[in-house]
């Protein structure tokens, strides 16, 4: 077996550091920072399953500290070691293997190693996009180092040395403010772009896609239906539910020009431009390519939409936009994509869209992270491990919590069901979920969409995220056309405070009584006082009349 096998993140991880640092603890009698570094602290990065420990001591209680660690049979190696840092090994017994490997890093507080290790551990935590590089580099490296440290080492170093620069130098160009405005045709991005060139007291260029496709000769491009082997063209197709929509068909030549208008764009930040970027990328893959092109300079993302018959009326009414389109890309655009801010054009005025753009971008949302506010998006593939190790709860297990997040994850992708979480600083605060395919029998008759499986993490209630959390599932059933949503509640009292917030945001008993395990409960007979006894709710979804 080769030495640098590459292996996924395990559960067991997290539990395995606590168990040797309460052994460590117990017999070091000085204060000490113990904490769980490395590849195997980052949720879903993988690696080769080593539990790497940092302990940060006073300077002069090093020697004693070393001491302490051979006496637990820590293995200390002189040549991996330096002055601020003392290197240990030690092989301990292991759930899921025969023995594993423990490494200790032994500094002080203010030692460059510690910060290094300990920023480069919350970097990861906290930029997805980066862990995934990261874990596909180690895989790379350990399937053609085999046995050869130093070329699994070397073949490491440049992503080793790009992630260290960010993390010491962020936002190198954090003078330059760029707004990305993402969404679907006739979404209102173009209108909400020349606002905020009015409205802004800073100078904003307006760049978009649109504009470097009117340079291209007119003969590679067919926008009426028709097919083009180089530019850009629509393909007529149809949904999931058989309505008619057409999709947008790139080319080679159209390709290129879509690099170049990226290209374009780093330029111009680049000579310290403050630039709005309208766009339409479909989905996370294609968000992420433009955060890793705008990773040195101050971004704020903004999710743009309106709901489905609104975005196709304003189709049919600018007569210069194909029938279908919007349709097309209704279900693409955000798939998946995470952002500072998304707004809706339909129920919000544009002055007060404005508003919300201009707050976010004077208060630098993105050029700090301790005073991010919790954003509420849908789940990530890269959320199911941080979610499994922190909601796995009494009642069930880690395998079962597991299982259950990978049939959530993947109901999504089917688009039966949107997960929405709350994040803060890499943190998943809480989630809930809207189900196309209700639980309640009494709402998949009248097709009622359904709020469902609503958590918030025990520190963060009574903060209003689950208020906004349901506003979040409220909003996306509109902007799908639905004019009612549903919740199920408990009985018994530790349901007490869901019933009155449900309450209080307007819902109310939907007529049919209550159920148990998804059956109408009967006059007369006997049900335990569990969770599967629930009673349901409705809502209406009223629709503003506002337009922009």
């Amino acid at each position: 077996m080769s030495k640098y096998a590459f292996k996924p993140y395990s559960p067991f991880f997290p539990g395995l550091f606590a168990k040797e640092k309460a052994r460590i603890a117990e017999h070091f009698l000085f204060p000490a920072s113990i904490e769980h570094v490395g590849s195997t602290a980052v949720p879903g990065l993988g690696g080769k399953g080593i539990i790497d420990i940092a302990i940060a001591v006073e300077k002069d209680c090093m020697e004693e500290a070393k001491n302490k660690l051979q006496e637990l049979n820590y293995e200390f190696r002189p040549s991996f070691s330096t002055p601020d840092r003392f290197y240990f090994i030690v092989y301990l017994p292991d759930p899921e293997e025969n023995s594993r490997r423990y490494h200790i890093h032994l500094t002080y507080p203010e030692s460059k190693e510690w910060k290094e290790l300990i920023g480069f551990r919350d970097y990861l935590k906290t930029h997805p996009e980066a862990m995934e590089e990261y874990a596909n580099v180690k895989k790379q490296a350990a399937e053609i180092a085999n046995q050869d440290g130093d070329q699994y080492r070397k073949m490491k170093e440049p992503i080793l040395q790009k992630i260290n620069a960010f993390i010491k130098d962020p936002m190198p160009n954090s003078h330059v403010q760029i707004i990305y405005l993402n969404g679907p045709s006739s979404s209102g991005k173009t209108t909400l772009a020349k606002a905020l060139q009015h409205a802004s007291d800073d100078l904003f260029l307006h760049v978009g896609i649109d504009k470097i496709i009117g340079w291209m000769p007119e003969k590679v491009n067919d926008w009426t239906g028709g097919e083009t082997s180089l530019g850009y063209s629509w393909k007529k197709s149809s949904d999931a539910s058989g309505n008619p929509i057409q999709e947008l068909q790139i080319g080679p030549y159209a390709a290129k020009i879509a690099k170049t208008f990226q290209e374009v764009v780093v330029t111009l930040a680049k000579m310290g431009h403050h630039l709005i970027i309208d766009d339409v990328s479909f989905g996370k893959k294609q968000v992420d390519e433009w955060r890793e092109l705008l990773r040195d300079f101050a971004v704020l993302w903004v999710g743009v939409n309106a709901p489905l018959p609104v975005l196709e009326q304003r189709e049919k009414e600018r007569g210069n936009r194909i029938v279908g389109s919007a349709r097309g890309q209704f279900h693409k655009v955000h798939a998946d994509a995470a952002y500072d801010l998304e707004i809706d054009t339909h129920h919000t005025a544009l002055d007060e869209n404005i508003s919300k753009i201009k707050s976010l971008t004077a208060s630098g949302v993105n050029s700090d992270k301790h005073k991010q506010h919790p954003l509420i998006r849908s789940l990530h593939k890269t959320d199911t491990p941080k979610i499994v190790e922190r909601y796995s709860f009494p009642w069930s297990t880690s395998e079962k919590t597991q299982t259950l997040w990978d049939a959530y994850y993947q109901e999504q992708e089917d688009r039966v069901r949107t997960v929405a979480v709350i994040e803060k600083d890499g943190e998943i605060l809480g989630y809930g979920s809207l189900l196309r395919k209700p639980e309640s029998p009494f709402f998949a008759q009248k097709g009622i969409p359904e709020i469902n499986a609503i958590w918030i993490d025990e520190d963060y209630r009574r903060q209003g995220l689950g208020t906004a959390l349901i506003k979040w599932l409220e909003d996306l059933a509109s902007q799908e056309g639905y004019n009612e949503i549903g919740i199920g509640v408990g009985l018994y009292r530790d349901y007490g405070p869901a019933q009155q917030l449900y309450f209080q945001l307007g819902y109310t008993p939907e007529g049919n009584g209550i159920t148990y395990k998804g059956e109408a409960a009967i006059a007369g007979q006997s049900y335990p006082l569990d969770d599967d006894l629930i009673l349901w709710l409705v809502k209406p979804l009223t629709k503003a009349k506002r337009t922009q």
